[in-house]
């Protein structure tokens, strides 16, 4: 059974989409109104409507931000981070597509914002991995001592 698309494969990356919205990373309301823009099997077609939703977001939250209103400007950065990664999702069949890291570099630095914005900052750390460091994210759990931690890796 599909849901938003008759191609498996959108339908699935829409899917989990909506399945973010309960961790404030998608809203329902954007994922089906940015779907219903997309031309059924057409990469060009996914990249480009995910990428102006992502771009609105991250315009509305720097005006938030610029406003002085950081809760909403979070929430509207992590979104415009989750939906940039979206755009580039099926890029990567040509790795030389200069899009994938103009789109990666975006989500990036509206998560850098969230992490900034976040109560408490979340931090990047590097986890020691063999003979190199591993890129990660340190969520310090509010009333918490130093440990527990929770770390994600990027």
């Amino acid at each position: 059974m599909s849901l938003l698309f008759k191609d498996k494969q959108f339908d699935f990356q829409a899917l989990r989409l909506l399945g973010e919205a309960v961790y404030g990373s998608a809203d329902i309301g954007e994922v089906v109104s940015t779907a219903e823009k997309i031309r059924e099997n057409d990469y060009e077609s996914w990249c480009s409507e995910w990428t102006k939703t992502a771009e609105r977001l991250k315009k509305s939250a720097d005006e938030s931000y610029s406003s002085g209103h950081f809760v909403s400007a979070r929430k509207a950065y992590l979104r415009a981070s989750n939906y940039y990664r979206t755009a580039e999702f099926y890029l990567h069949e040509n790795p030389g597509d200069p899009r994938i890291s103009k789109l990666y570099n975006e989500s990036l630095a509206c998560f850098s914002k969230v992490m900034q914005l976040n109560d408490p900052v979340i931090e990047s750390v590097g986890i020691p991995y063999e003979k190199t460091m591993l890129p990660a994210h340190y969520y310090r759990l509010k009333g918490m001592c130093e440990f527990p931690a929770v770390f994600f890796v990027e």
